[in-house]
């Protein structure tokens, strides 16, 4: 890949150019996260401008040049392949010498910084208003989840299971997914995380549910191809890491999305509902 500073200084550009060139090269890590509007606006520069400089350097438009710039950024994170998915391999990675790397915490830092955007450049805004409304419109919610991705269900059914009836998870209770599922029907929805390592329980699950004609979100990793056929909606995540467990930031940022957006859909209705549950639970002595 060309180098970015070669891009931008071998380009003819104009004054209000150079200005952006310039503060490109300065915060790459910034610029490549932002929309042609919020740099405008962080310059002080028409968007247009922006738009022409993109073009100037050589890309077809922003969007082209972002993607550019988002690989750029990933470029400089010491993150194990994906492709790695064996624990054993991936922490014999972690003992390799890596030039240039900076130390362990601040890589993991970059590393948490782009799993939490990819939630946004890998799922656009409609996808997230269609799934919030095919979860609103299904009558019995079930949330699957196995292995170590069983924390993700349990906090999506804790966080679902205060603002919607009929929330159930397969992650609590004894019996396998199958056994949970046994009712699902086609005004139901399955919402499935399936993350390396894979178990074949989600596929199996997958199809139950696509069987029975119920709706289908699935929640995944970048490198999955295989399930995405039978779901009706599709979220990737970046998982990556420098440590031979795969990073669930990106995905624990969705799952609150989920609780926020719909309960924004739901309204007042759902302070009532809260209120009714705090009644009981602080006769727990919680607080």
């Amino acid at each position: 890949m060309k180098e970015l500073h070669e891009i931008i200084s071998t380009a003819k550009l104009t004054k209000v150019g150079n200005i952006i060139g310039n503060f490109v090269l300065a915060h790459t890590t910034e610029a490549c996260f932002m929309t042609s509007t919020e740099l405008a606006t962080q310059l002080q520069v028409s968007e247009a401008s922006v738009i022409r400089f993109a073009k100037a350097i050589g890309f077809s438009g922003y969007m082209d040049f972002q993607k550019y710039l988002q690989q750029c950024h990933l470029e400089t994170i010491t993150k194990i392949s994906d492709e790695i998915v064996f624990p054993s391999e991936r922490f014999a990675e972690t003992l390799k010498p890596h030039p240039g790397e900076l130390h362990y915490g601040i890589e993991a830092l970059k590393i948490a910084d782009a799993s939490l955007r990819s939630v946004f450049s890998l799922n656009g805004h409609q996808l997230f208003k269609e799934a919030i409304q095919l979860i609103l419109q299904s009558k019995k919610k079930y949330i699957v989840s196995s292995r170590s991705n069983i924390c993700l269900g349990s906090r999506l059914y804790f966080i679902l299971k205060q603002i919607l009836p009929d929330v159930y998870t397969t992650g609590l209770n004894t019996g396998t997914a199958i056994d949970h599922m046994c009712d699902i029907q086609k005004d139901d929805c399955l919402i499935l995380f399936s993350f390396p390592r894979y178990s074949k329980i989600d596929k199996v699950a997958l199809q139950m549910a696509h069987d029975k004609g119920a709706s289908i979100i699935l929640i995944t990793d970048t490198n999955n191809t295989t399930l995405p056929a039978l779901a009706d909606k599709t979220f990737r995540i970046d998982i990556g890491s420098n440590t031979f467990f795969s990073s669930q930031i990106g995905i624990n940022f969705l799952i609150e999305l989920f609780g926020n957006g719909i309960s924004r859909e739901i309204g007042s209705s759902l302070q009532e509902r809260l209120q009714h549950v705090d009644y009981y639970i602080s006769q727990f002595e919680i607080v």
